[in-house]
């Protein structure tokens, strides 16, 4: 499937790119090895027309697609190259991948893996953190991002200016029946509760 991603990526252009937890894993922040087929999630801009050839190829890993437009198509950030050898791909950096995740929430991805996910990342760079909320369109996913980083006592979530970065207005749910987080106004799960850990 990397080899598909790089034809659609180096021979046709297409603004695709693999992100989400298919982007942390492949630079070693996995928390849970799958169990049966490998699954893959790509990310594009809406309107982006994958090739039949790509989409209907039977391959050996289960392929998820979100055509989004959780950043502008001229949002660049947060993406990079991955050597794997004998080519290279483009694909979500951390800092963009983990907001990819929490856009995923709750249907396709776990709540709370996706905890285990953000605790291990400790190296985000705060200057790219920051670039990444102010081009982010999704009021859920800022907030929840900010509520995991300070629930996991990141410490460069002190440079992260959170004035200059568009909350919306108004309580947000990401679960029914679940833990109110008062600072971003959403409803979180209750073992994203920092006691429950």
């Amino acid at each position: 499937w990397t080899g598909g991603v790089y034809a659609l990526q180096e021979q046709l252009q297409l603004p695709l790119h693999p992100g989400g937890k298919t982007a942390l894993t492949l630079q070693g922040f996995g928390h849970y090895v799958p169990l049966g087929r490998e699954r893959v999630t790509l990310f594009s801009q809406r309107g982006v027309r994958i090739p039949r050839w790509f989409t209907s190829h039977t391959w050996p890993i289960q392929l998820r697609l979100f055509k989004t437009n959780l950043f502008p198509s001229d949002c660049i950030v947060g993406l990079k190259k991955l050597d794997l050898g004998n080519f290279s791909i483009t694909v979500s950096c951390a800092e963009r991948a983990i907001m990819e995740v929490l856009y995923c929430l709750p249907k396709y991805e776990s709540p709370d893996e996706t905890r285990h996910l953000m605790a291990g990342l400790t190296t985000l760079q705060p200057a790219l953190v920051q670039q990444l909320l102010q081009c982010c369109s999704s009021v859920k996913v800022k907030r929840l991002f900010m509520v995991l980083a300070e629930v996991e006592h990141h410490s460069w979530l002190d440079r992260i200016d959170t004035s200059s970065v568009d909350f919306g207005y108004g309580k947000r749910s990401l679960i029914k029946g679940g833990y109110f987080y008062q600072r971003y106004q959403i409803t979180v799960p209750h073992s994203w509760k920092e006691e429950d850990y």
